[in-house]
């Protein structure tokens, strides 16, 4: 928050973390396209072999799931982290516009003789 009460945001290094988390999330895509499946027969064709061949696929499965939710995971933080920016970004401008007007209205009825007209029609006294 800053001094005065008001949230504020470095942009620059919000888009940068932003970059970083989307370039990280294309390493974790180019490794679960690197996973290959092991060749039948690979860990021989006994059963002990076959078993072997049957964990190390499942592995393979794990390890493909678990890199396919980081990616989306990643995803979602920097889409997360664009769409606070969009939002603090349009919460201070609605928050200006809201302020400004207060500050009329609050200048405006702060002269008693405005509120009740004595200054004439049209007529405002300096505040």
């Amino acid at each position: 928050m800053g001094d005065n009460g008001q949230v504020s945001v470095d942009a620059v290094r919000l888009d940068n973390a932003r970059k970083a988390l989307n370039d990280e999330r294309e390493l974790v895509i180019s490794e679960r396209k690197a996973l290959i499946d092991p060749v039948a027969g690979m860990f021989g064709g006994s059963a002990r072999g076959e078993w072997l061949a049957g964990v190390v696929v499942k592995g393979h499965q794990n390890i493909d799931r678990s890199l396919g939710e980081t990616a989306e995971g990643l995803k979602s933080t920097s889409d997360g982290i664009h769409e606070a920016m969009v939002a603090l970004e349009g919460a201070d401008v609605d928050a200006a516009v809201t302020a400004q007007k207060f500050a009329s209205a609050v200048a405006l009825m702060s002269n008693p003789l405005v509120i009740f007209d004595k200054a004439g029609p049209g007529k405002y006294l300096a505040v």
